[in-house]
């Protein structure tokens, strides 16, 4: 996933169920508000395409 500030992660599910990110390329990182919105959009979609 790339952000809007070009900053890249990518997106995973923990154990419990839980959205967050890895292997983020700048230490420390927020995601804007907009850009968190957008990453549960469509690890939303993704999962309902698996059948979660």
């Amino acid at each position: 996933m790339t952000f809007s500030d070009g900053v890249t992660a990518k997106w995973i599910v923990d154990n419990y169920g839980r959205p967050g990110f890895t292997e983020v390329s700048q230490p420390g990182y927020r995601p804007k508000p907009d850009d968190a919105q957008a990453f549960m959009q469509e690890l939303s979609f993704q999962l309902q395409k698996r059948g979660f």
